[in-house]
């Protein structure tokens, strides 16, 4: 940590008790600090990717609302520039511990839409607890699959010496929208997970609605980019449950308005990040 003394010259700076002022900053941003007096008085700055992280923090430090809020919106079109991914998680990482709820979401949402290259990548065998957890609850990951999933989070628990994946994080797979052909090849420690993907395959959907109204999220699709025959069923869970439940009592026939279906995929083979 460095301390860094400026000349208040005729700055409005409140509860200063004189004309100078100390901050404390980290070895690693201390070359951005002349670029950080500059926009004080200028109000210009020049931010690239190698810079970004630091003047955002250097910003928020010193209460620069409007640098820190600026900085901010650029790291939505600074995150494609690295393509080893390891500044989106090393970004991330810094919003987690500086409680920064939306830049965290900024990270969270590009590395969703490009997690096919995160898994792919060395940075994916690094990646900490937390951010794995955080991308697999997220229904917007951009992946050949959810056996694709699966496979990188094998992956990832050797990388960190596991010999199976940690329970809290195999809770966030989606078995029953994995293909039966690939739910019939895993092996033996997933057969629980694999009874509850043949189970929604097989079995007649009011027989699954508790399952499905307890965990409904292990039940929805992500964005698939590969087709594999499944179908995806969409609902008002309550609406159904409600229009079932008379149906039975009145013997009478579901609607098939209630069911709609769409392919477990999209078509485009390479999604790039939008703001």
């Amino acid at each position: 940590m460095i301390a860094v003394t400026l000349r208040m010259q005729g700055l409005n700076v409140k509860n200063a008790d004189s004309s100078r002022l100390s901050f404390d900053v980290t070895s690693d941003c201390i070359q951005h600090v002349k670029s950080i007096v500059k926009y004080i008085y200028t109000l210009q700055i020049n931010v690239t990717l190698s810079s970004a992280k630091c003047i955002y923090k250097l910003a928020s430090d010193w209460g620069l609302k409007q640098l820190q809020n600026e900085a901010g919106e650029l790291f939505s079109s600074f995150l494609p520039e690295d393509p080893t991914i390891q500044s989106q998680t090393s970004l991330y990482e810094y919003a987690v511990h500086r409680g920064d709820e939306a830049l965290q979401q900024t990270c969270l949402r590009y590395l969703a839409w490009n997690c096919e290259a995160l898994i792919n990548s060395t940075a994916w065998e690094n990646l900490p607890l937390g951010l794995v957890k955080a991308l697999l609850s997220r229904s917007d990951l951009v992946v050949p699959s959810e056996t694709f999933v699966l496979k990188g989070l094998e992956r990832w628990a050797a990388a960190q010496g596991n010999t199976s994946i940690p329970e809290n994080l195999l809770n966030l797979v989606r078995f029953p929208v994995i293909p039966a052909m690939d739910l019939y090849n895993l092996n033996s420690q997933y057969q629980a997970k694999k009874l509850v993907g043949f189970h929604f395959i097989s079995l007649p959907f009011e027989m699954l609605l508790d399952d499905i109204a307890e965990n409904e999220i292990a039940y929805t699709s992500r964005i698939y980019k590969t087709c594999h025959g499944a179908l995806l069923l969409h609902y008002n869970l309550s609406k159904f449950r409600k229009i079932l439940d008379s149906s039975l009592t009145a013997a009478k026939p579901l609607p098939i308005s209630m069911l709609s279906f769409k392919p477990l995929c999209i078509t485009v083979p390479i999604l790039h990040f939008i703001t």
